[in-house]
């Protein structure tokens, strides 16, 4: 637990690093609220950013099961983004090779609304993904395309950049 708490940590802090100087002045109290995750109005997500490191062998069977991911999701312009809290369905996918969805988790809105950190201001949403809650860890294949789709209550959804993970056996 104390490392998937420091894993966390570190992705937020590599995302900080990779996207702050993305991030302009704001001056407007509108913008300012939006950074610090002013869940009192919806704002339009343009963007999810997923960090996830490796998948872990929790129960030292062998097989990799357990994923800590952290999100971030941003409304603004490319040349402006700015981080947010918003309102919506979260949904995690692992695909074979051949991009077959072979697992898949929905956060519900007390997960997310559980799992809402703000580091340094920023507001992030971070998760522990498990494969024994979604029929097992002993997967077929040694490689996973990995992905999130944000559905927001209101506005389009979006969908991160698909990345891969290595898988199934140790």
């Amino acid at each position: 637990m104390i490392k998937s708490h420091y894993t966390h940590l570190l992705f937020i802090s590599l995302a900080l690093l990779v996207l702050a100087p993305m991030w302009g002045c704001t001056s407007s109290p509108e913008q300012r609220s939006a950074r610090l995750g002013n869940t009192h109005q919806q704002h339009a997500v343009y963007r999810v950013a997923l960090f996830a490191a490796a998948f872990e062998d929790t129960n030292s069977n062998g097989y990799l099961d357990s994923l800590p991911v952290t999100i971030m999701l941003f409304a603004g312009t490319a040349e402006n983004p700015d981080p947010v809290q918003s309102r919506g369905k979260i949904l995690f996918y692992i695909a074979d090779p051949d991009g077959k969805v072979i697992r898949s988790w929905d956060i519900n809105r007390d997960l997310q609304k559980a799992a809402l950190r703000i580091y340094q201001g920023l507001p992030s949403y971070q998760f522990t993904l498990s494969l024994l809650e979604t029929g097992g860890d002993r997967l077929n294949v040694s490689n996973v395309q990995f992905w999130v789709d944000y559905q927001p209550d209101s506005g389009l959804p979006v969908a991160s950049k698909p990345m891969v993970l290595k898988a199934g056996k140790k």
